[in-house]
């Protein structure tokens, strides 16, 4: 069987952490070892890593100052060992079906290509915090892998991904972005790696008051990822901290769509480039006119 090291980050996380935990242990046909840095939190969860690393020996737990989700994946990254054939982020609150990893991996390793980088994700089923159901999230898969470069689809709690894309991981450590999920689709993206999107969710996605990120489907919640799409998200953040660790070694079709996403905001040429640029696909009306709207605005 596979060997997959988990990768979960914890803050104040005592009230579902057990669930979330022996829904990662629960995995069906694959070896999982569980590493778990907790963000110093201030409730039980700290008690509950030390019952669990003591009563599972494939459970490691590590504790450091608060960083915030993001950063706090990233001493994970940091920490993870290379020695995993596939590697995936958790977070604290969900609940994973049995076949969440070995759905995953099966589809990676159709494509049996280790030496290029290789990431999955998939879509998500919402649930309340009593795990009923609310939405049913299927992404789509017929986007361009450049659409999902400008308007991300990726949650980090669904990523698999492969040795090859954790070694480049471990290369370089980005200052001004807020989504290590969002980071290693475009570092995946950027080296011309394996890409697969998932439409069917294999994970409870609890919505609860604490949640650091949630999804809400009604009009209202449309509306408030529309304005982030345009306002909040920022690709070109991205584009520079790229071509600041990995410029040398990015293939140029590649490296000239970042350049041009990274200068779009200053440069006309660049915003041109991008509006016609055909490998832009986002099979969406409405998506493209918010990519137009956040080109215009000069908010990539």
């Amino acid at each position: 069987m596979e060997r997959v090291l988990v990768l979960m980050s914890t803050y104040n996380g005592e009230k579902y952490l057990k669930e979330q935990i022996d829904s990662v242990l629960g995995q069906k046909n694959i070896n999982v070892d569980l590493l778990i840095r907790d963000d110093m939190s201030k409730d039980n969860t700290i008690n509950i890593l030390e019952e669990y690393s003591k009563k599972y020996n494939n459970i490691s737990t590590i504790r450091g100052n608060n960083l915030g989700a993001c950063y706090s994946f990233f001493e994970l990254i940091n920490k993870a060992k290379t020695n995993y054939s596939y590697y995936a982020f958790c977070d604290q609150d969900d609940i994973w079906l049995e076949d969440k990893l070995i759905t995953g991996i099966k589809k990676l390793s159709v494509k049996k290509d280790n030496k290029k980088p290789s990431l999955y994700y998939s879509g998500q089923i919402l649930v309340d915090e009593n795990l009923n159901e609310i939405y049913n999230h299927k992404i789509t898969t017929k986007r361009s892998e450049f659409a999902n470069y400008i308007f991300n689809q990726t949650a980090g709690c669904t990523l698999i991904f492969n040795k090859k894309l954790l070694v480049l991981l471990k290369e370089y450590l980005p200052k001004n972005i807020y989504g290590h999920d969002v980071w290693s689709y475009k570092l995946c993206f950027a080296f011309n790696g394996n890409i697969i999107a998932d439409s069917e969710g294999r994970i409870l996605y609890r919505q609860h008051g604490k949640n650091v990120v949630g999804m809400n489907n009604g009009l209202k919640g449309k509306i408030e990822r529309a304005k982030k799409y345009v306002f909040l998200y920022s690709p070109s953040s991205y584009s520079r901290e790229l071509l600041n660790g990995y410029s040398k070694n990015i293939e140029k079709e590649k490296l000239d769509f970042i350049k041009n996403v990274n200068n779009s905001n200053n440069s006309l040429k660049s915003r041109i480039n991008l509006i016609f640029d055909k490998k832009i696909v986002f099979k969406s009306i409405s998506l493209r006119m918010l990519f137009i709207i956040k080109i215009l605005l000069k908010k990539i």
